[in-house]
């Protein structure tokens, strides 16, 4: 996983877009065992799919990072 993980990295520095390193946010490799087995579960036991609470997380820090990125670039507001 983690050589799909770079390639999809550098194709995106490569290209100029943005990129969203999952694995780094959910805790690097094999962090998916740690989602799925929390209390409340954030990850499903197949250990590919989150829970919805899982991907609500996600999607709230994916969209704090595009903001503050937005930030950075043109400033607040």
């Amino acid at each position: 996983m983690s050589e799909i993980n770079e390639s999809q990295r550098d194709i995106a520095y490569e290209l100029g877009c943005g990129y969203w390193d999952m694995i780094a946010f959910m805790g690097g490799v094999n962090s998916m065992h740690a989602w799925a087995t929390s209390r409340p579960a954030m990850a499903s036991r197949d250990h590919i799919h989150l829970t919805k609470r899982g991907y609500v997380r996600m999607g709230m820090a994916l969209t704090d990072a595009l903001m503050a990125a937005y930030d950075r670039a043109f400033g607040p507001g």
